[in-house]
């Protein structure tokens, strides 16, 4: 990016400028089980989708879709993991639950 500026004494100079963002979005998150149902929920409300819809399109009824993001509890991982990587840029790679940008 090059950026034109004034000096003091009217001449025009251009300088180039270099922004790296690499620090501010980690490339894996580790999560829990139980953050996963959120992850899930925040996502798809993110889309603008609601259950019905969100349930549609991963072939799933809606009441399983309720189940998955509300109720942390239940092991419904498969479901969450599905709903994070439809609706947002992450991937949840293994049985620890790391999320990467794909």
């Amino acid at each position: 990016m090059v950026v034109m500026m004034t000096t003091l004494c009217k001449k025009k100079v251009a300088v180039k400028v270099f922004f790296s963002y690499s620090w501010a979005v980690p490339k894996k998150i580790q999560v829990t089980e139980k953050e996963l149902a959120a992850l899930a929920k925040k996502y798809r409300i993110a889309t603008g989708k609601n259950r019905a819809a969100a349930a549609r399109d991963l072939g799933v009824v809606r009441q399983s879709l309720i189940h998955a993001e509300d109720f942390p509890q239940r092991s419904m991982h498969e479901l969450r993991k599905r709903v994070i990587e439809k609706y947002s840029n992450y991937q949840v790679v293994g049985p620890v639950y790391w999320l990467e940008k794909k």
